[in-house]
């Protein structure tokens, strides 16, 4: 069986702009196979487990979803939503003020 082709770039991902942004910024050019194969599951909502060696980019992989999964729902209820529960998840306002 072939391995699937990596995603092109972060954008490939449908990510807000502000994280598109920052991750080419901190000068990530493809994603790894790791984050290819995270992202895109847990930004449908499933639960994701990664198994891979230090540096294979598995931290981005789990924070690019909830970060996007942030975003979405500032964008919906931003007042009631900051310092709120996400996900299993305390986000204060700090984190929030780190996107431009």
């Amino acid at each position: 069986m072939a391995a699937a082709a990596l995603p092109p770039s972060f954008a490939s991902f449908g990510l807000d702009d502000r994280l598109t942004r920052a991750v080419l910024k901190a000068k990530y050019t493809k994603p790894t196979l790791v984050q290819a194969t995270a992202i895109p599951i847990a930004l449908e909502g499933r639960d994701v487990l990664c198994r891979a060696k230090t540096g294979s980019g598995k931290t981005v992989a789990y924070s690019l979803p909830v970060l996007q999964k942030i975003l979405v729902a500032k964008s919906v209820r931003p007042s009631s939503f900051v310092g709120g529960w996400l996900g299993g998840c305390v986000v204060g306002q700090d984190a929030l003020q780190n996107i431009d």
